[in-house]
């Protein structure tokens, strides 16, 4: 059996806690709705924020 890929676990955390913060319009409530802490819920919206900066200056073809 294939194992999962742990980045589309991370990814689908990702779109998770963007799903909760619109529902609540709160990262503490959406961390806590999520079970993670509003530290690790803010460094996800960072990592998030640079992987999207990193793919749009590839796809611009900007190094």
């Amino acid at each position: 059996m294939k194992e999962a890929d742990p980045m589309l676990d991370l990814r689908l955390t990702h779109l998770a806690l963007l799903s909760e913060i619109v529902s609540t319009g709160s990262l503490s409530e959406a961390a806590e709705h999520l079970g993670l802490t509003v530290a690790s819920a803010s460094r996800m919206l960072k990592k998030m924020q640079e992987d999207s900066t990193t793919r749009s200056s590839s796809a611009s073809g900007a190094d």
